[in-house]
């Protein structure tokens, strides 16, 4: 195409669609160059119109791909991996020669389901490439990962065993199993999950905080502080680690130092739903009655109440806490309430639904005889 002339190079590559309108090349050529010229809605269509002559051709498709994926668009993009590995799979008497030839688009649609939350259908693919591909190590521990956003912990288990099984130096897998461990409080064994990480991979990504806040949670709080504190160090930049090193700090009662953190997790993500909630509780519930917010304890339990994808009892319960303080217990025994019957297994939940009858009854006068 010429540089200095790119209409009357766009008017020779209309004329070649119109003399080939089947020609996978001359209509490539076409959206690429109408893409260039940022005529994206025409690009897509030439795409798509090559797709609809062509429709088990992969160039075409994987061409689709990339470009609703620089697009941002992943529900289209996920759309025609799905179309197009639908119609292969036709194709194919033996699904084994399906999954070898069309194997890296299967894992990527995997990754884009698992991006966009649909935990159950990336779920599915996994489970196809482990029919053929049993004995890949990373394809275990991908699995588990998404086995552990559906809360299927035993499954994930496995998952990240048998990965372990095939590749006992998977830095990644060891991680993932102690989260596992963590997530049923067997404290002890995920710390030496989180320890045989560092040793693997010192960089594995989030390994210390993981295992400063385990530790943290099986009383360790020396131990928890040090590690919390290296996390940041490496990376300073990290909201979450700074929330970990808040909870360590407020259970040594260094109040002014947790509340410092938050604010700086905040100001590295103003949307942290976790700085958010933890932040407001610490505002609503501190013993120390110079750190006592209840404004900002209300506005920010809200906030991240607000914020969250889905009901999360433990931000409900705070933002109940931030009610009570304010003057509200009627509405504050309604959240807590909820907070309870989305986690009916939770003893403290339950426990402290009490708490709030007896604030909400104390503050109506009894009903006369």
């Amino acid at each position: 195409m010429s540089r200095n002339h790119p209409d009357e190079a766009l008017a020779q590559l209309r004329e070649a669609v119109r003399i080939a309108p089947s020609g996978t090349f001359q209509r490539m050529m076409l959206a690429g160059v109408l893409e260039s010229l940022g005529h994206t809605a025409e690009a897509g269509a030439e795409l798509r119109q090559l797709i609809s002559i062509h429709p088990t051709e992969l160039v075409p498709s994987s061409a689709l791909v990339e470009f609703y994926l620089d697009h941002k668009d992943y529900q289209s993009a996920i759309g025609e991996l799905r179309r197009s590995l639908d119609v292969t799979s036709r194709i194919f008497s033996d699904q084994s020669h399906f999954v070898d030839l069309r194997l890296n688009d299967i894992q990527r649609l995997a990754e884009l389901l698992k991006g966009n939350r649909e935990f159950a259908a990336a779920a599915e693919q996994y489970s196809l490439l482990l029919r053929f591909r049993p004995d890949e190590s990373g394809i275990h521990n991908d699995y588990g990962n998404v086995l552990f956003e559906l809360h299927h912990i035993d499954g994930a288990i496995d998952e990240y065993n048998e990965a372990l099984r095939l590749d006992p130096t998977m830095s990644a897998a060891h991680n993932n199993l102690g989260l596992c461990l963590a997530d049923k409080r067997n404290l002890r064994d995920a710390i030496a999950e989180f320890r045989r990480t560092l040793e693997l991979n010192p960089n594995e990504p989030n390994t210390r905080m993981f295992l400063g806040t385990a530790l943290g949670q099986a009383g360790d709080l020396a131990g928890a502080r040090k590690q919390l504190q290296l996390a940041i160090e490496e990376s300073p930049k990290d909201p979450i680690a700074h929330v970990q090193l808040a909870y360590a700090l407020d259970k040594f009662n260094e109040t002014m130092g947790a509340i410092n953190e938050l604010k700086l997790a905040l100001s590295l993500k103003p949307d942290s739903v976790e700085a958010e909630n933890d932040l407001a509780w610490l505002y609503a519930t501190t013993k120390n009655p110079k750190f006592r917010n209840p404004t900002d304890a209300l506005i920010l339990a809200r906030r991240a109440v607000g914020s969250s994808p889905q009901p999360v009892p433990a931000y409900l319960d705070t933002l109940a806490e931030a009610l009570l303080l304010n003057g509200h217990p009627a509405d504050a025994l309604a959240t807590e309430t909820e907070a309870a019957r989305l986690d009916p297994e939770n003893p403290e939940l339950q426990s402290r639904l009490q708490h709030f009858r007896q604030a909400a009854n104390s503050h109506f006068p009894s009903r006369p005889e």
